[in-house]
Parts: structure tokens; C-alpha cells; sequence
């Protein structure tokens, strides 16, 4: 005999109940998965040229598609934790690294890292080269690079150069000038670009390595004297700065930023992301930002990216032997 289930009222509001609730967390389940934050990781505080690039693409992506993009800054052991927490991160595309010079190709061959930057990673593409060159505080009266290596060899560490912290792209650079002038300067490194400035304003220190774009208005306002273009090509603010391998053979400092994701990062999903980076290369308002900074574009594609990343290991790689630095930052 068929026994017929009979339900009380309560019994079918309650089956009915569940129902609803169900059919509730799978549509916030779904919605919560349409509605997944993408973050780009800076490994620099706040106000940097890394963060101030990384916002501004952050922006471009917002408004260019449907997910939303936030930058998200994590300072600290010159971009280990940035780094390491992308590298540990779903490669999904949902995170990726605002990387640059220091993080991604000098500090892991001076330093014991979490990370290893070819093996961990996938670089979509880089942003820009910077603008960068050596200055003087105007006060000292320097003029050119060989006024400063006449002085720095007549005074043994008298002369003090900032950077913004141990082992980086700017500290390296200056070491290299070092190594193949024949001169010994004191290190003063700081937690960030700009404090490293302030105290190169502020007479604390003599000279530093930077990106042009934070120190042209000092420039202008004769605070600031400009000695060379330590990059490979001239700077867009000051053209007709000399270009100190022109001075000193071999003396190139490239410092840059690039985007990067973890190295499993579908292909699918790398080649939107590196699309996505190109168009905003040649978009007028990135365009607008890069010559305000003093920044070089780097469209390309996903294999110039990876053999260009490759290239910069091996040419940092030769700065970080000639100053004796490999490994020797604990």
C-alpha cells in the first residue's frame, strides 16, 4: 500500500522556508563571485612613483571592464612582503604586483628572499622605464659628475648619498658609481624615495640617484642640481643633460615598473591582462601621467615581457658582482 505524506501547514511554510533560503545563498554565492575584487598589490607606501603608476593603471582597468580594482599597498623589507604575497596568491589574475628594478630583479640576488622572481612569477608586461639621473644639493657647487668624483677622491667619505633603503636599485646604482670611479662615499638609506629627497634638499646628504620627475621642480627651483642621465637614453625633462655613460663607460642605471602575477596564471588570463596593459599604455590620460613623471613607456607582448624581465635580471645581475653585493644583505 502507498502511504501518502501528509504536511501539516506549518511543515510546508517551514519546507518552504528552507527553499527560499537556499535559492538565496546560491544567488549571493553567484553574485559574490561576479562581484570578486581584482588587487593590485604596490610594495611601497603611499605617494612613490610605483604607487602613484599602480593607481593610476588601477584606475584604467576599473573603468575599462566590470571588475572591481583596488590598489592595495604593503610596505616593507623593500617589497619582500608585496612580493611574497602575490607569489602565494591564486593564479587566478585577481592579484598581481606593481613590481619594479628593486623588487623583481636586485634585491633577490643581494638578499635571502621568499620569492624567486623568474620561477614564482609571470611578468605581463612593463609599465615604464624611468627617467632617472644622478643630483647634487645646489649648495655644494658640484656641476658635473667629474666635479663630484674630483672631490669624492681628494675626500675619502666626506660625501653622503641617499637612498631609499638598503640593497635597492638607487643604493646598487650609487655603489656601482663607486666601483668604477675609484671613490668611497658614505651610505644614508632612508624608508622611501622621498624622504631620501628631503634630506638631499635639506643639505643632510650630498647626492643621490633618482627619478627625475620627484626632484625636477628642486631642479627648477635651484635647490637641486642635476649631474647626469644614469639610464640609457635622455631624459625627457632635461634633455640636454649629459648621459653619464658618455662619462663613465659602462656607469647604466635602469629602474622601472612592471606588472606581474603568479607564474601559474592561465595563459588566457595573462594575455587579457597584458592586452589590458597595453591599451593603457597608449591611453591619453596614461600618456599625460607618464610625461608629467618623467616615465618612458614599455608596451610589448607577453613573450618580449618575459625575455625583457630576463635580460634585466642578467644586466642587474652584473651590477650587483661588480659592487660585490651578491647575498650580502642578510
Amino acid at each position: 500500500m502507498t502511504m501518502k505524506t501528509i504536511w501539516t501547514r506549518r511543515q510546508y511554510l517551514g519546507a518552504l522556508g528552507g527553499t527560499i533560503l537556499a535559492l538565496q545563498g546560491g544567488l549571493t554565492e553567484s553574485h559574490s563571485a561576479e562581484k570578486r575584487i581584482r588587487k593590485l598589490i604596490v610594495p611601497q607606501g603611499p605617494g612613490g612613483t610605483v604607487d602613484i603608476i599602480g593607481r593610476a593603471f588601477t584606475d584604467f582597468i576599473q573603468q575599462s571592464g566590470k571588475t572591481p580594482t583596488i590598489t592595495e599597498n604593503k610596505p616593507g623589507a623593500a617589497g619582500e612582503i608585496a612580493a611574497d604575497y602575490v607569489a602565494r596568491s591564486p593564479a587566478d589574475g585577481m592579484t598581481l604586483l606593481v613590481g619594479n628594478s628593486s623588487t623583481m630583479v636586485v634585491n633577490p640576488q643581494v638578499k635571502k628572499v621568499r620569492y624567486d622572481p623568474l620561477r614564482d612569477f609571470q611578468c605581463l608586461g612593463g609599465i615604464v622605464l624611468a627617467d632617472t639621473i644622478m643630483v647634487a644639493n645646489a649648495s655644494l657647487g658640484f656641476k658635473t659628475l667629474n666635479d663630484v668624483i674630483s672631490y669624492a677622491r681628494a675626500h675619502p667619505g666626506k660625501l653622503a648619498f641617499a637612498s631609499n633603503g638598503v640593497g635597492g636599485a638607487f643604493h646598487l646604482g650609487m655603489e656601482y658609481f663607486q666601483a668604477l670611479t675609484g671613490t668611497k662615499l658614505l651610505h644614508v638609506p632612508f624608508n622611501s624615495a622621498a624622504q631620501a629627497e628631503l634630506a638631499l634638499v635639506s643639505n643632510q646628504v650630498a647626492l643621490m640617484i633618482a627619478n627625475t620627475g620627484p626632484v625636477v621642480e628642486f631642479i627648477r627651483k635651484g635647490k637641486v642640481t642635476p649631474l647626469a642621465v644614469v639610464g640609457e637614453k635622455p631624459s625627457i625633462d632635461l634633455p640636454n643633460l649629459v648621459i653619464a655613460s658618455h662619462i663613465i663607460p659602462g656607469f647604466v642605471v635602469n629602474t622601472w615598473v612592471a606588472v606581474y602575477a603568479p607564474a601559474a596564471t592561465p595563459e588566457n588570463t595573462a594575455v587579457q591582462l597584458n592586452s589590458t596593459l597595453n591599451k593603457y599604455l597608449k591611453d591619453p590620460r596614461g600618456k599625460t601621467l607618464f610625461q608629467r613623471q618623467g616615465l618612458i613607456p614599455i608596451p610589448g607582448t607577453l613573450t618580449d615581457a618575459a625575455r625583457w624581465n630576463r635580460q634585466e635580471m642578467k644586466t642587474w645581475g652584473k651590477i650587483v658582482d661588480a659592487v660585490k653585493a651578491r647575498g650580502a644583505i642578510s
